[in-house]
């Protein structure tokens, strides 16, 4: 993310459409992770919202372009690197977060996709948030021309297109849902920010929940990076050679993982 993305975002957190963004996006990522154990998870970008909060997970690295400052309370390690080259080993984390990674450009987002993939380890998951390009923000900006609700330079999805974009890193979509159909009120998004567990910032998405979900503002995705393998059934399975390499050390592979960090 370049640094004038990074300086609308951080002015679009600053209106009443950013907050309650955030505060849905921070109960939907708790959400999502709360069940995903593993011993390293790692977010990319969006240092403001920490979608790491509700994993069980320790060791949680942030990765940002550049150096950034957290508060003492937060858990995820700050790391200053280009998200297309992270300096991660491959197959060490078994949770990887993406906020809006969808929302650069296409040439940035797979490159970002591959690298993702490459530190996945199997059966890792990824979890990513996207503005919809069929969401009401922004047919209200097409259709119409009024002023922005999405930050500037931010490029909508569509849910097939993200899915494509998935699929062809090699993860497979296991779930999501979708959310934010209004801009909260100063009093929801207080009740919002207080109780993280609340994914319904405003009145309008008990409808939408229920009526017309796909013209949701934002989607949250989970995908998991699916190893294919053989397995013995049969006779094969309890052949002399396969019994001997069970029992052996020296015939074991180490499955080890070293630490990167």
């Amino acid at each position: 993310m370049t640094r004038g993305k990074t300086l609308a975002w951080l002015q679009f957190l600053g209106t009443a459409h950013g907050v309650t963004v955030l505060n849905w996006e921070r109960a939907a990522y708790a959400r999502s992770v709360k069940t995903v154990t593993g011993s390293r998870a790692v977010q990319i970008g969006r240092p403001e919202l920490d979608a790491l909060s509700g994993s069980s997970i320790g060791h949680r690295i942030l990765v940002t372009p550049e150096v950034c400052r957290l508060s003492d309370d937060d858990w995820r390690e700050p790391v200053a690197a280009l998200p297309e080259a992270l300096p991660l080993a491959a197959e060490c984390a078994d949770l990887v977060v993406w906020p809006h990674g969808p929302d650069d450009t296409a040439s940035e987002a797979k490159a970002v996709l591959a690298e993702i993939t490459r530190v996945l380890a199997p059966n890792g998951v990824l979890v990513l948030t996207f503005f919809n390009a069929s969401g009401f923000w922004s047919l209200r900006q097409k259709l119409f021309c009024t002023s922005p609700r999405l930050p500037t330079d931010t490029r909508a999805s569509t849910v097939a297109g993200v899915k494509a974009l998935l699929a062809a890193a090699g993860l497979t979509v296991e779930g999501g849902f979708y959310g934010v159909y209004g801009t909260a009120s100063q009093k929801e998004r207080t009740e919002t920010t207080e109780k993280a567990s609340n994914l319904l910032p405003t009145g309008l998405d008990l409808a939408g929940n229920r009526w017309w979900p796909t013209l949701s503002n934002v989607v949250i995705l989970t995908a998991r990076k699916k190893v294919s393998g053989l397995t013995l059934v049969g006779r094969a399975a309890f052949s002399k050679s396969a019994v001997a390499a069970s029992v052996n050390p020296a015939v074991q592979q180490n499955a080890s993982r070293k630490d990167v960090l």
